[in-house]
């Protein structure tokens, strides 16, 4: 019965509200949180496992998914990163799903992306399982919107992960502004 209960739980959640995984300048306290057109309901801590964080030299990161990659892609993976990525932590915006349109439309104005032309676009909108860390001091899973760099077998063979993050020997990553 009580697995049940989560499950009908989650359905609902699911069905009420949209999730937005960010992991640098659209953060809480960072320069680009007040661009959020819309006040969220919540904001999680959150997780992405199998990640990579790049610098590419203009002061905000380049996020990489393992899993979304094509195979050509990691077979350039230097052997100083692990082949299952990072674990990146960020936090996970929560809206109402009538809100979802119009965050969409800004956040991926912020983010470069165009759902018509994603070869001209500077990241990648889409979407994946990511951790949210509740009230009740519990990890949950729930299926987030995020934006992944688009070149990312170019920023793969540089093999240098983001300057600005922070990593632990556990291989959690979070990016903070450089000072």
């Amino acid at each position: 019965k009580r697995e049940r209960k989560k499950e009908k739980e989650k359905e609902r959640m699911a069905e009420a509200y949209e999730y937005f995984f960010t992991y640098g300048t659209l953060m809480t306290g960072e320069c680009r949180e007040d661009c959020w057109p819309v006040k969220p309901k919540e904001v999680y801590e959150a997780k992405l496992n199998g990640t990579y964080l790049f610098d590419w030299g203009v002061g905000y990161p380049g996020m990489v998914v393992v899993d979304l990659l094509p195979p050509s892609s990691l077979s350039v993976v230097p052997p100083s990163l692990p082949k299952a990525g990072r674990t990146l932590q960020g936090e996970v915006w929560v809206y109402d799903k009538k809100d979802a349109a119009q965050i969409t439309k800004v956040l991926d104005s912020i983010e470069g992306y165009r759902s018509d032309k994603e070869g001209s676009s500077l990241y990648l909108r889409r979407k994946g399982e990511v951790s949210i860390f509740t009230k009740d001091g519990n990890w949950k899973s729930v299926s987030a919107s995020f934006y992944v760099y688009k070149e990312a077998k170019s920023l793969i063979q540089g093999g240098q992960e983001d300057e600005f993050s922070t990593s632990s020997p556990d291989s959690y990553v979070r990016w903070s502004a450089s000072e």
